[in-house]
């Protein structure tokens, strides 16, 4: 049966050497690691092999060109998102597809940060029950 190791005993002893000895091995194998990835990375260029192509042609994408709601392949997503006004869609997706936090979503619309959490938080949960997904 399984006993807890309290140091004592030879057997204990042993087992906590070990144990410190993997410990301290993968600390310094994690170390060197890193140091050796920092000194590549300080010699290596950034290279982007489409500027030294400039035969290749760049298709853009058309969706790119399209307003995000025109985007969306969802359909009832569509919808549900036509019915908010623009400061609403302006915090969901800034928050969503810009990642940005709730504090610069709210200076940019001199809004507070309460303000514009409870939008976002009441757009999610709106959506969600629109979508069938409430029980999540």
């Amino acid at each position: 049966m399984w006993e807890h190791n309290d140091g004592a005993g030879e057997d204990n002893a042993l087992q906590n050497q070990f144990t410190t000895y993997v410990v301290t091995a993968l600390d310094r194998r994690k170390r060197r690691y890193l140091s050796g990835k920092n000194r590549r990375m300080g010699r290596e260029e950034l290279f982007d092999p489409l500027e030294c192509t400039p035969e290749a042609p760049i298709c853009p994408d058309p969706l790119d060109e399209l307003p995000v709601l025109e985007q969306l392949e969802d359909v009832r997503l569509q919808c549900l998102l036509a019915q908010y006004g623009e400061r609403a869609l302006y915090i969901l997706f800034s928050r969503i597809l810009d990642d940005r936090p709730f504090l610069e979503i709210a200076a940019d619309l001199s809004m507070t940060y309460t303000a514009v959490s409870k939008v976002y938080y009441r757009m999610i949960a709106r959506l969600k029950k629109g979508l069938g997904r409430d029980e999540q």
